[in-house]
């Protein structure tokens, strides 16, 4: 059953056809996103739907933005946070961030329906990418605040080993495949690893 018709900004239609793809993706996957369903979902004309997104590549890439974008609050909010103490005690609180993000059903469907989507369209590799790149970008230019001293190669690398442990452990936690205190065990275990590759422990 359709929605009742509300008159919105442009916007606000776009905000909401977005929203409502990204639940459709990690409610019920990749297979079942399309521009129909999203049109149904949200009582939505199809047109219009299509006026925003020309196609589901066009979508899929605003829904890598949409999270690229919460990452990007979520690093702004520990700034906030830190901002009076130590960059090294920051560092350690984003280490955690990522790992707790990680351990999170939304983050594993969405992180693993991506992945396999970059083996169905090429234009899903470079979304991918960009928001890989986004995060790697960003833990450089952390790296470099706690550790002025390493060079650009070094920098690199250490980021580098930090994301693949972060991203490998999407697989360990899977969809709920372990307990919550297995989760936060292993949640404990790969933050002191974690923090061995940086040297603070």
């Amino acid at each position: 059953m359709r929605k009742p018709f509300v008159r919105k900004s442009a916007d606000e239609r776009r905000f909401e056809i977005i929203k409502e793809a990204y639940d459709i993706l990690i409610s019920k996957g990749y297979s079942e996103l399309s521009l129909r369903g999203v049109s149904k979902k949200t009582g939505v004309s199809l047109s219009t739907v299509q006026y925003h997104f020309s196609s589901k590549e066009k979508l899929v890439e605003a829904l890598i933005e949409k999270r690229i974008e919460y990452y990007h609050s979520a690093y702004e909010e520990i700034e906030k946070l830190y901002a009076s103490q130590g960059v090294k005690e920051k560092f350690i609180s984003i280490i955690k961030y990522l790992v707790d993000d990680c351990s999170k059903r939304e983050s594993c469907v969405f992180f693993t329906q991506m992945w396999a989507m970059s083996f169905i369209k090429k234009e899903y590799k470079y979304f991918i990418k960009l928001m890989y790149d986004y995060h790697i970008e960003y833990l450089k230019t952390e790296i470099k605040k706690v550790y002025p001293t390493l060079s650009d190669d070094e920098i690199a690398d250490k980021a580098m080993a930090a994301s693949c442990m972060i991203e490998g452990s999407l697989v360990h936690f899977g969809y709920g495949i372990r307990s919550l205190e297995e989760t936060e065990k292993y949640k404990e275990n790969l933050c002191r690893q974690l923090l061995k590759l940086f040297d603070f422990e």
